[in-house]
């Protein structure tokens, strides 16, 4: 099963205008994820942060991947990270492997 875990605004958006490696949230965008400020607590946004964090695999985009500083090369607990892209030009760090077929990437995923 894949799940998808992301924090959006009423309007769609997923983050600030002129997103970027530096401003990874883009401007303002960080208020999209305030919630995350409560994650440790039994209400819902615990409740939601621990069940993301549950996952045994990740798949990301690599747009997000980079911007995100690559998680350090590890998302959380050791699980494998899957980068779905065109452009498989490095050694990714840690957990990270690139894949570049959608459906390879989900299968990696679930096998995971």
């Amino acid at each position: 099963m894949i799940r998808l875990y992301m924090s959006m605004s009423v309007d769609g958006f997923v983050v600030g205008p002129d997103d970027s490696v530096e401003e990874p949230m883009g401007r303002g965008g960080f208020r999209l994820f305030n919630w995350l400020d409560d994650r440790n607590s039994d209400g819902p946004s615990g409740q939601v942060y621990a069940e993301a964090q549950a996952t045994g695999a990740v798949i990301a985009g690599r747009r997000t991947y980079e911007h995100a500083g690559r998680w350090n090369g590890d998302h959380h607990d050791g699980v494998p990270i899957f980068v779905l892209t065109h452009h498989p030009d490095d050694t990714p760090p840690g957990t990270a492997r690139y894949v570049t077929d959608v459906n390879e990437c989900a299968a990696q995923s679930r096998a995971a």
